[in-house]
């Protein structure tokens, strides 16, 4: 398995917060009309326990509407669609927590957790409702959050191989990927 990090901006492509903090039964500053099924059950159902609050992010969006990450990494709409603990959207049910810095290997090391995943099919992303709590050691995200202030998020994943876009090669360690890879990730060839 190949280990990937991909890290995100405050604003998306299309212009949107990519976290949104959840109060009552509302997402604060949601601008799209359209929220997917099982979310709007769970905000119908929403009761926060006392001592955390809630965020709404926007994790992950397929390759194929979004395109590659700014690490060049691109995410098939195939795999993020299926639901299951193997692999895609659902994983994150299963597996999901909050952590700093990409230090995520041991969940006692977590600042929060994800207490849903939903397929956003309208925009083709993956969503997250995380749950942190109102602790010293997230003080600092906290209080970001309440003051609307930009939160950047990073998502990793293992992943079994990559494949190159230029060559078609797969690789399933780091030492297999091919030049293109190693040496021209995110440039542009004259044919697109």
């Amino acid at each position: 398995m190949i280990d990937k990090i991909s890290e995100y901006s405050f604003i998306n492509k299309i212009g949107e917060e990519s976290t949104h903090l959840i109060k009552r039964k509302e997402i604060k500053n949601f601008p799209r009309k359209y929220i997917p099924d099982d979310l709007k059950l769970f905000l119908k159902n929403f009761k926060a326990e006392k001592g955390n609050i809630y965020v709404l992010n926007s994790a992950l969006g397929s390759g194929e509407f979004w395109g590659t990450n700014s690490r060049g990494d691109r995410f098939p709409e195939s795999g993020l669609i299926h639901r299951g603990s193997q692999w895609g959207y659902d994983t994150y049910n299963y597996y999901g927590s909050l952590f700093r810095h990409h230090i995520n290997k041991d969940v006692l090391n977590s600042y929060g957790e994800v207490v849903l995943s939903s397929w956003d099919p309208e925009l083709h992303r993956v969503l997250l409702v995380i749950k942190i709590p109102i602790e010293k050691k997230n003080e600092d995200i906290i209080q970001r959050i309440n003051n609307d202030e930009p939160i950047e998020t990073s998502m990793a994943s293992k992943q079994p191989y990559d494949i190159c876009s230029i060559c078609g090669n797969i690789s399933k360690r780091i030492s297999d990927h091919c030049s293109h890879i190693n040496n021209e990730l995110l440039n542009i060839y004259p044919d697109g």
